[in-house]
């Protein structure tokens, strides 16, 4: 879908819907994300997110209102970056990995969590009879919607931070497994590769590959989901 019909598609009832619910999915996934790097760098010594802060689920300390447009709008983003000291860890580039993975690993977590939440609330309207019927927008549809889209969201969040590029966690968690000679060589050219990063999202090179990617993941998760419940 091009940037033209999705803008239309919030002009209706489904896409004005879909909209509102990911405001509350998008509070909770980039809270815990973000509050997820703070604890883990005041565990391993650097405070300095705590004195800013950013130790909260308050989603107001995290929120930039550009990037939380533009993944609201776009379905990419940013928050304010959770502010660490390397000098302040013992062991900066194993740490600083461990602080990265933190907050997609605590989105994977919410999702897998989300996910089970979801299978139990579809196998109850099942069992009971409640029908779930996109027209009549009832409260158990927009109750599996709001499942739905918390669960896909934090899975996408999850999957893109994942990326080895500066500034997405993916690059601090590949830095701790490169030899030096390789990991200088990406701090001295970081900024070329995150300009050529960012001219693949714009055009929607990368689209398809993370959509790809996604979906495998959702689909295991889903199938052990489908498993225990039976469904």
């Amino acid at each position: 879908m091009g940037i033209v019909s999705y803008i239309q598609s919030l002009f209706t009832v489904d896409g004005l819907i879909s909209l509102l619910l990911r405001i509350p999915c998008i509070i909770i996934a980039i809270s815990f994300h973000e509050c997820a790097h703070a604890f883990v760098a005041d565990k391993l010594g650097d405070d300095t997110a705590r004195y800013a802060g950013r130790l909260t689920l308050n989603p107001i300390k995290h929120f930039d209102i550009i990037g939380g447009i533009c993944m609201l709008l776009l379905g990419f983003g940013w928050a304010k970056p959770v502010p660490v000291d390397m000098r302040r860890l013992k062991h900066p580039r194993r740490d600083m990995a461990l602080i990265a993975a933190a907050g997609p690993a605590t989105n994977l977590i919410i999702a897998v969590i989300t996910a089970f939440i979801l299978g139990g609330t579809y196998k109850i309207f099942l069992d009971t009879g409640i029908k779930i019927q996109p027209a009549d927008f009832s409260i158990a549809y927009m109750l599996i919607q709001f499942l739905s889209t918390l669960f896909t969201l934090n899975l996408a969040l999850t999957i893109f931070n994942l990326i080895p590029i500066n500034p997405l966690d993916g690059s601090r968690i590949l830095g701790m497994f490169l030899p030096n000679k390789a990991y200088f060589w990406l701090m001295k050219y970081e900024r070329y590769i995150y300009l050529g990063f960012i001219i693949l999202l714009a055009t929607g090179l990368l689209s398809t590959p993370l959509s790809i990617a996604i979906s495998w993941v959702a689909e295991r998760i889903l199938d052990l989901v489908y498993l225990v419940f039976g469904l």
